[in-house]
């Protein structure tokens, strides 16, 4: 646990929050504040700090597009921390935006993630991250599945953001510990933690994978010889 890291991220994601509660703000305008810093915290791997900033908001400071927020983040801290028949109680109260063709909806849904898996390979990290949290947004389901997730912790490597996609990316193996996207998400993890200075943390991801998953493309990529310099 890295306090340096959690105390500089509290400080960061609690601003927002701090500043709008002492400037004498609607009750309105301080709920939302407290949503944004929860979001914030959530995504820099400060899950209980996030439920004690939603811990006590009020639906109706809130408004609907509120609730709705604050129980996706929520949501997302829950499968985090492993509590994941929470987090579907959570989602299930969040339902989706206007799917009532849920056909139409599936394929607008599938053609928003191809369209962030472009937007990754052609560089374009940041339009790549406010897609999946659009998607994330307009199909609360997607909370409860790997693949967004994992997707989302590429657009962060790409953005110098490894400790973001770290987070992420435990999500997503807590959501699908054995699945098609578990090897992806092992390999981005091990690159991940590398990248935030957890050595161990990614030889353990590296070992899950060439070990449960032997056969894949991932774990072949993990034991392919690295190129050498020029």
């Amino acid at each position: 646990f890295d306090t340096g890291r959690t105390w500089d991220a509290a400080r960061r994601t609690r601003a927002l929050f701090i500043a709008a509660s002492t400037a004498d703000a609607p009750p309105g305008a301080i709920a939302r504040a407290a949503v944004a810093a929860a979001e914030e915290a959530a995504e820099r791997g400060d899950g209980p700090a996030a439920l004690r900033l939603l811990d006590g908001l009020r639906p109706a400071d809130l408004g609907p597009d509120g609730v709705r927020r604050a129980a996706l983040v929520r949501a997302d801290v829950l499968v985090t921390l492993g509590r994941v028949e929470e987090a579907e109680k959570t989602i299930a109260a969040a339902s989706d935006r206007g799917a009532e063709d849920r056909r139409t909806a599936e394929a607008s849904r599938r053609a928003r993630l191809h369209a962030v898996s472009a937007w990754i390979a052609a560089g374009d990290a940041a339009a790549a991250v406010d897609g999946v949290r659009e998607v994330l947004d307009d199909f609360p389901r997607e909370h409860l599945r790997a693949e967004a997730p994992v997707l989302l912790a590429d657009a962060w490597l790409h953005m110098d953001e490894p400790r973001r996609a770290v987070v992420c990316l435990e999500r997503a193996l807590v959501l699908e510990p054995d699945g098609p996207a578990t090897p992806r998400a092992l390999l981005l993890l091990a690159g991940a933690r590398e990248r935030a200075g957890d050595a161990s943390g990614a030889a353990a991801a590296r070992t899950r994978l060439t070990t449960e998953f032997p056969y894949s493309e991932e774990a072949a990529e993990v034991a392919r010889p690295p190129t050498p310099a020029r």
